[in-house]
Formats: structure tokens, C-alpha cells, sequence
């Protein structure tokens, strides 16, 4: 806590640049919304369906070709990436305070954006990964949350509540981040799975030809071999189920089976260290909250709102927390922080 109070300036460039003026809080905005960054740019090859396949775990892109997963993976991919990059904007200081214009309609596109990305993320769910009953559930499940958080952010700024506004945008953006968190671990898992040997799942025949044979990068053998190690899905409907053992790296189909394994469990970390981390933080930084609320407090009672303070949804339901004077009225508007009056959010 001390840390967060008393942190050390950051240097005269990123201050006049950029706007923080602590350090940590550029620091803290270089590995989530610089990594965020970084990760959106170097994916917009993907929007390129001849170079998708290499981004995307063996065996998906036999159904993300066509139809409506084709349609979806290209929604997802395509907004996602874009709110990506548009997301750290919201967080520079000096965008919020001298181009307020650009940073409540960019805003808006972000909040658009990732609605409809996540519109795709769940089209494709039934296929992403083998499509198991497990990662449906984890992606509705994130995805809703996520969805909830900017839905109670944009609520929140339109009721002048500007410190919940920060509190729940906040974790929109972290959480909606976890699956960059998620890939590492799904590795690891992968890894894990493959050196115990007791693990597999099921894939349709076709998909497993589909590896095979027609996949872009290193095919693992061809038809010949496909038929020999699967004697189940000669002259077989393409729908037939056929057991694959997860084997990460030996072979395309098994590094497959093994991502398979490895998916909900790596998503199911991630998103608990994202829900976490953003709870310990907005916990540390909750002077900036009380400061926020107050200044949210002046600005309703200009506008002249009945009903002034932390309005639903809030933890202060119905009125003002303790940290906010009840005697506060129209009329009775008391200066804060020294009498400054600006708002100073996200503890720059």
C-alpha cells in the first residue's frame, strides 16, 4: 500500500508524453495494455484466412473454413484485434485530459467492438478447441462476465458515477485480456498431459484426415499413414468418432489432443489470476476511488440529480459511502484535495 502512495515520479518524458506521473502506474500500463498492444498487432496476420490456419490449435480449421464458424472466427478475429489496439488509448492520462472527445468516442467503439467480437467467440465455441461441453461453458461464462462489466461501466458514466466507471472498466479490460494469460499455461498443461500418457480425446474422422492430409505447414504423413494408424475411419462417414491420444509435439494430431486437454484447464488459471490481480489492485489504489467519488459527487449535484453519489449499481447503494459527507447538497459543493477540483483518475 505504502508503495502505491509513495512511489517514485516518472521521468520528465513520460510525464510531458504520455501523462503518468507515478512510475508504477506506467509500469503497471506497460505489462497489461503494452502486452495487450504488442499481441493485437502481431495477430492482424490472421485476418488473412491463407495464414489463419498456422494461428489457430490442428484440427480447427477443418470446421472455421466454412459456413458459420467461418463467419464467426472472422468477427471475432476481426473486432477483437482492433479493440485490442484501441483499448490501451483509454488508459494514457493525456488522451483523457486534453482530447476528451476522442477518448469517450473511442469508448464507445471499444464497448461496440467487443460486443460483436464476442458475438464470434461464441459462434465459434462449439468448434474452438474440440468444442468440449467444459470450453463452452468457460467462454459463455467469461464472455457474459465480461460483457456485464462494460455494461455496468458505460452505465455508471452515464449516472456521472465516475469512480465505479473506473472500477468496472477496469476489470472489462483485464478480464477480457486472460486468454493472452491462458496460452502459456495451456502449453504447459499440454506438456504435462503428454508426459504422463494417460490422456486423449475425441475426434471426428474427418478432422483427423483433415490433419492428415490437407493441412497447411507440416502435414503429418498423408492418407496411407492416416488410414493405417486409424483402421476405424476407413470407408467411415467423416462424422465417426475415432479416440486421439495427446501427445504435444510428436505429431500434429496429438499436439491437437493435447491443446485440447490443456485448453479449459490454462483458461480456468488465467482467468482467476486476471479476476485477482484487478481485484488487489483497485483494493490498493481505493484513495483514488474515494477521491473519484467525490469529485462524481460535485458533478451530480450540478447537474442537479436528486438522488447524488455512488447510485446504483454500487456498493453504496441508494447514496453516498462514508468517505463522501451525506450533508452534501445542492448548493453546499465543498472543494476537494486541496481545493482542486479536476478529476484525477486511474492514479496516474
Amino acid at each position: 500500500m505504502a508503495y502505491f502512495q509513495d512511489s517514485q515520479n516518472a521521468p520528465q518524458w513520460v510525464n510531458r508524453s504520455l501523462g503518468f506521473r507515478k512510475m508504477y502506474s506506467f509500469v503497471l500500463w506497460l505489462l497489461t495494455c503494452g502486452i495487450l498492444l504488442g499481441f493485437s498487432i502481431s495477430r492482424l496476420k490472421h485476418l488473412d484466412e491463407s495464414r489463419r490456419e498456422k494461428g489457430l490449435s490442428p484440427g480447427e480449421q477443418y470446421w472455421l473454413q466454412t459456413g458459420r464458424y467461418r463467419i464467426g472466427i472472422t468477427m471475432h478475429l476481426a473486432c477483437i484485434l482492433l479493440a485490442g489496439i484501441l483499448v490501451p488509448l483509454q488508459f494514457i492520462p493525456q488522451i483523457r485530459y486534453k482530447a476528451i472527445l476522442f477518448h469517450r468516442v473511442n469508448g464507445y467503439i471499444v464497448i461496440i467492438l467487443i460486443f460483436v467480437a464476442t458475438a464470434g467467440a461464441l459462434i465459434i465455441s462449439r468448434r474452438s478447441f474440440g468444442g468440449s461441453m467444459a470450453i463452452q461453458a468457460i467462454v459463455v461464462c467469461t464472455s457474459f462476465a465480461t460483457l456485464a462489466a462494460l455494461t455496468l461501466a458505460y452505465v455508471s458514466i452515464r449516472r456521472l458515477q465516475i469512480d465505479q466507471h473506473r472500477k468496472w472498466m477496469i476489470r472489462a479490460m483485464v478480464w477480457m485480456s486472460f486468454i493472452i494469460t491462458a496460452r502459456p499455461f495451456v502449453i504447459l498443461i499440454a506438456m504435462a498431459v503428454t508426459a504422463d500418457g494417460g490422456y486423449g480425446n475425441v475426434w471426428q474422422c474427418g478432422e483427423v484426415e483433415w490433419v492428415y492430409t490437407r493441412g497447411s505447414g507440416r502435414k503429418d504423413t498423408g492418407e496411407a499413414d492416416f488410414l493405417s494408424a486409424y483402421p476405424s475411419c476407413v470407408g467411415a462417414p467423416p462424422e465417426t468418432l475415432v479416440a486421439v491420444k495427446a501427445a504435444f509435439r510428436q505429431s500434429r494430431v496429438g499436439s491437437g489432443a493435447a491443446l485440447r486437454e490443456g485448453f479449459p484447464a490454462g483458461m480456468i488459471v488465467a482467468w482467476f489470476i486476471h479476476v485477482f490481480g484487478t481485484e488487489c489492485y483497485l483494493k490498493l489504489t481505493k484513495d483514488e476511488t474515494k477521491r473519484l467519488r467525490q469529485f462524481s459527487l460535485q458533478r451530480q449535484l450540478k447537474r442537479g440529480f436528486k438522488s447524488s453519489g455512488s447510485a446504483k449499481p454500487s456498493s453504496d447503494r441508494g447514496g453516498v459511502s462514508d468517505s463522501v459527507p451525506h450533508s452534501l447538497k445542492s448548493g453546499q459543493v465543498k472543494r476537494t484535495n486541496r481545493g482542486q477540483d479536476k478529476v484525477l483518475d486511474d492514479t496516474r
